[in-house]
């Protein structure tokens, strides 16, 4: 591989710093909803075992004429209650 992180593994680095973001702010304020949008360079690769998806923070903060532009991934995570147990 490439040092570029899978999809997967981003989101869930993402995910696990919003989480303790929120644990930090929830001493101040009750915290239901996070958004963002970021930017991604997102591509196919070729594993041993198969194709994956990379997708990883842009390497540069300017890119050249060479460089396709980055996708944009909008995340959203929100507390939902929890069901009653039937």
């Amino acid at each position: 591989m490439n040092g570029r992180r899978l999809l997967g593994q981003t989101l869930g680095e993402i995910a696990s710093g919003a989480l303790d973001a929120s644990r930090e702010a929830g001493r101040l304020v009750q915290v239901t909803t996070l958004e963002l949008e970021l930017p991604l360079d997102i591509r196919v690769a070729i594993d041993p075992e198969g194709p994956v998806l990379i997708g990883d923070v842009p390497l540069f903060r300017f890119r050249t004429a060479f460089d396709p532009p980055p996708a944009q991934l909008r995340v959203c995570w929100a507390a939902e209650p929890k069901e009653a147990a039937a």
